[in-house]
């Protein structure tokens, strides 16, 4: 039976899309809401100019009310020793001025004592603007399993700390949809899907597969099924799904294709 749901389409699946690229081709393609990439997460990392820039911010704003499509999250915050949470404070603005509701978080915080006051220093800053700090698991970071991620959280004790699991990262973590069991509701707002080979790569391969090396939900072995039935009914689940195969396809037919698999996926179930 087709569940109906909220899907997003995850920046990275097409990151050389302009904001307002994605949010037409979310749009065409029957998706109701996208992430949008405005923090680099790296420092030589290129983002699109939202962050602090009220023009752009007013033009994206227009489109997407235009287009029917929401901004359900922004990302990427890596939560270092050095971050100082308030020099987000412009992405956190653009974010909470276009109606995002979450910002996604990753830990390269080794100490897991010191990782929990900076995401819960990180939460503080974002609650100014009324946003939920998804924390996010996966095996080349310093939180890499769902259950340390859930340990982070409980530690960090923020109201507005949550849980992000992507089909992918769970799998290369060495997890499984069974591991989801008990976990509070409120703690996972929403999901990644994507899918890949059932095979684990060698580590060193995880970041190319990580960045281009994904497949999109049902054309892989990741048991995406038991995945979205162990998450919360009837969350929203946002596809992240960047494939070289399709790499040189354009943004619009990218997104749709993306968008019609997860459809295919949710009806099967």
């Amino acid at each position: 039976m087709t569940q109906a749901r909220l899907l997003s389409i995850a920046h990275l699946t097409a990151l050389d899309a302009t904001p307002l690229e994605l949010i037409a081709a979310a749009a065409d393609g029957g998706l109701d809401a996208v992430g949008l990439r405005i923090i680099a997460p790296r420092p030589s990392d290129v983002v699109a100019p939202v962050a602090g820039n009220p023009p752009v911010i007013r033009e994206l704003k227009a489109e997407l009310a235009a287009r029917s499509v929401r901004l359900l999250d922004i990302e990427a915050v890596i939560v270092s020793p050095t971050l100082d949470p308030a020099t987000l404070a412009p992405a956190f603005e653009a974010a909470a001025e276009l109606g995002a509701r979450y910002v996604l978080a990753n830990m390269y915080v080794p100490d897991r004592a010191q990782a929990a006051e900076g995401f819960a220093r990180l939460c503080r800053q974002a609650a100014r603007f009324d946003l939920d700090v998804m924390l996010e698991f996966l095996p080349i970071s310093e939180l890499k399993t769902v259950g340390a991620a859930v340990e982070t959280l409980r530690a960090a004790g923020a109201p507005n700390g949550r849980l992000l699991v992507d089909a992918l990262h769970l799998s290369r973590s060495g997890g499984s949809p069974a591991d989801l069991a008990g976990i509070p509701a409120e703690l996972i707002p929403y999901a990644h899907i994507c899918d890949a080979p059932a095979a684990i790569p060698a580590p060193e391969d995880l970041i190319p597969e990580i960045r281009t090396g994904r497949l999109l939900p049902g054309e892989g072995e990741l048991p995406l099924t038991d995945l979205i039935r162990a998450l919360p009914a009837g969350i929203p689940l946002a596809i992240e799904a960047p494939c070289r195969a399709t790499a040189g396809l354009s943004v619009a037919e990218r997104v749709a294709r993306a968008g019609a698999a997860a459809r295919k996926l949710l009806a099967s179930l």
